[in-house]
């Protein structure tokens, strides 16, 4: 996502904390990235890890844009059902996948009991910053996808 985004979830919901970052682009100071090892790095470990210390979020915002395929955002779906229903506290995610009708995981989102909006931009209408920006002339594509 373009940092831009992640300025506004920051100042319009004070969201703080990146669910799927690594330490090269992480956009706020508190992320979960794809490997425990992130920690050596100054990240909270997985998202999907229970790693000692770690412990889930228990409450504030959280921007999850996860990889894009079908088994993460299903797992996703998963995590964030088991971290919703457990907490007593105000805990809100935002999150950003592709609109896949098909997919179970997408589904799952869709329909799960806490959500409050579901917001579709079409794909022409948005972009991502590329993984790879180090190696490219633009650090942006238009996104393959509706989101």
């Amino acid at each position: 996502l373009p940092g831009s985004v992640l300025d506004v979830l920051l100042a319009r919901l004070d969201c703080r904390t990146e669910c799927f970052a690594s330490p090269l682009n992480c956009r706020y100071a508190a992320f979960f990235g794809a490997f425990e090892l992130d920690r050596l790095f100054g990240g909270a470990g997985s998202f999907f890890g229970d790693a000692p210390g770690a412990g889930p979020p228990l409450r504030g915002c959280f921007q999850a844009n996860p990889p894009f395929c079908e088994g993460v955002v299903g797992a996703l779906a998963d995590r964030l059902d088991g971290l919703l229903t457990r907490t007593p506290h105000p805990l809100l995610f935002v999150v950003f996948v592709p609109v896949w009708p098909r997919s179970p995981g997408y589904a799952r989102l869709v329909a799960s009991g806490f959500l409050v909006r579901h917001v579709v931009v079409p794909q022409a209408e948005h972009f991502y910053a590329e993984g790879t920006q180090h190696r490219r002339a633009r650090s942006f594509r238009v996104a393959s996808f509706d989101t």
